[in-house]
């Protein structure tokens, strides 16, 4: 049986007689199952080797006296092989040391989950819905695969994976992420529940064999197929320093040493998505502009750029009839930032309505989880490509030459919303209670740290598959603290930062007012991290108002 939610593999000891073995490991300590509340006692740990689908794989195991199933899969094993289990095809994929194994659940059990009675949920809230379990005796683990058009129609997420029926009870969340309250009718049917079969994960266990050793070396590699440099090595240490426990370092080692190449920045490279940046201007005819003056130390400036963008392959030179000025913005280091100025492109392009996630609703999905791991893509928007019709269109000029991008350029009109398209379209489905995506960057919470390595792993392995690149100096992994979206968030609070209410604090009392108007303006964004803040501006407003009148 595979079990997400199971930090380590387990066997029970009626099972190892069943194959004739005896002798393993004494080692005893307390263990909680993935349900949170089950702890059993283990009597020993035992090496073995396991065939599935005539692919040879190891599994160390701790054995206990009794289970429900004659072995539990877990994390440890889950993360070995690089196990996803993909619910829409009913398969799972097993990374084996030439190519990736599917095995197929079983097609002969499958029940529908229905809701007991009607359920009411707020807008932008989650609810623990119980739906009416199946009488079963074989096995307390399903596998939910959520009705996807019912999703979408009542916008709701529901939660996709391992569930435990225990007495005859079973509970799933729901988040309804719409602007208006829903209600779920009784006996609506949320999705179909299927039992993992016990001959699919556990088909043939052997005893261990001196060959045992040279499998795992084998299969153990990290996804990238090449030796992470040494430097890759020592940003992947520098991001795990924090972590003082050294189990918890030594899984999350595993991960991102798995996904190395998200962290080499020696190359710019563009992800491999199925959605391109398009940019409909419909049947105008080109628009073309004249360079803007630069002085001599902005010319130099300037070419320093476009060859820098040249040898990373983000521009090529182009012919070109549409072509948009350049903009030099000096920085506070002394700088020069390299804007195009696209905006008489952007007058004729026909906008783009995808929705941008807002502040207040993905802080609301954030709260009362443990950790957090924070992602930031490298020059995101040079990561995404462009439809091959488009390129010409983002062609722009300077006093020596005329260039085009190859990928989505920063000042487009549509270029937020293509960029939340793609990420959405990658990471963010049916991932609501554990990841939000806004634009660039990426922040995955969970309430346990075994929870938080299955997240990440998932996460970058999304990542790794499409090309994507990771700015590692802005990344932040398995913290119990983390600053998001201008808040400081742990698992109990969400702050604004210091940085953003310091000029609130430094502010003189208000005399004038013009000054009071002012002061007000600025504290209305906090008012609700403020408890009773009506009252106690009351005072301030009623000079204002009055004064208005």
């Amino acid at each position: 049986m595979l079990d997400t939610g199971a930090s380590q593999s387990v066997i029970s000891t009626t099972t190892l007689k069943k194959i004739n073995k005896k002798h393993y490991s004494s080692t005893s300590h307390s263990l909680t199952l993935g349900d949170g509340k089950t702890s059993l006692d283990t009597c020993g740990s035992i090496h073995l080797a396991m065939f599935i689908k005539n692919l040879s794989t190891t599994v160390t195991a701790l054995v206990v006296k009794e289970l429900a199933a004659e072995l539990i899969l877990g994390l440890d094993w889950i993360m070995k092989y690089d196990v996803h289990v993909m619910p829409s095809q009913r398969q799972i994929s097993i990374q084996g040391y030439y190519k990736k194994h599917y095995v197929t659940f079983a097609h002969d059990h499958q029940l529908p989950l229905k809701l007991a009675k009607n359920y009411h949920i707020s807008p932008k809230q989650k609810c623990l819905v119980q739906p009416i379990a199946p009488n079963t005796t074989e096995t307390s683990y399903y596998f939910q695969a959520p009705n996807a058009n019912f999703q979408h129609r009542k916008r709701i997420s529901i939660f996709n994976g391992t569930i435990n029926i225990i007495k005859e009870r079973v509970e799933i969340t729901v988040f309804n992420h719409s602007q208006l309250p829903i209600t779920l009718q009784r006996n609506t049917i949320l999705g179909f529940l299927s039992a993992y079969p016990r001959t699919t994960y556990s088909s043939s266990i052997f005893r261990s064999s001196p060959i045992i050793h040279h499998l795992t070396t084998l299969t153990h590699q990290s996804s990238n197929n090449t030796t992470p440099s040494k430097s890759v090595i020592d940003i992947i240490q520098s991001l795990l320093s924090h972590l003082k426990v050294q189990n918890n370092y030594q899984k999350m080692f595993e991960i991102l040493q798995r996904y190395s190449n998200l962290f080499d920045t020696s190359q710019p490279r563009q992800a491999t998505t199925p959605i391109h940046h398009v940019i409909d201007t419909a049947d105008h005819r080109p628009i073309n502009a004249r360079p803007y003056f630069k002085t001599v130390e902005q010319r130099k400036d300037l070419q320093l750029e476009i060859q820098k963008m040249l040898h990373a392959g983000i521009i090529i030179p182009s012919t070109s009839p549409w072509s948009s000025p350049v903009i030099l913005i000096k920085k506070p280091d002394g700088e020069f930032r390299f804007i195009v100025d696209y905006r008489k492109l952007n007058e004729i392009t026909k906008k783009d309505s995808y929705p941008q996630p807002t502040t207040e609703e993905l802080l609301q999905r954030i709260g009362n989880h443990s950790w957090f791991t924070k992602l930031d893509l490298k020059s995101g928007y040079f990561q995404i490509p462009i439809r091959s019709t488009d390129k010409e269109k983002t062609a722009f000029c300077t006093q020596d030459g005329l260039y085009q991008f190859e990928v989505l350029p920063q000042g487009l009109s549509n270029a937020p919303p293509t960029f939340q398209r793609v990420m959405n379209n990658l990471l963010a489905n049916n991932r609501w209670d554990w990841l939000v995506v806004y634009l660039d960057d990426i922040l995955i919470f969970s309430h346990t740290f075994e929870e938080h390595l299955l997240h990440v792993a998932e996460i970058m392995s999304i990542l790794h598959k499409h090309n994507f690149q990771l700015n590692p100096k802005k990344c932040i992994i398995a913290v119990e603290e983390i600053e998001f979206l201008s808040h400081t968030i742990t698992a109990t609070t969400i702050k604004p930062s210091n940085d953003k209410i310091k000029p609130i604090l430094d502010m003189a009392e208000p005399r004038t007012l013009k000054q009071a108007n002012q002061f007000l303006g600025k504290l209305n964004w906090y008012r609700r991290f403020i408890p009773g803040f009506a009252q106690i501006s009351a005072p301030l407003h009623k000079v204002t108002n009055k004064t208005r009148r």
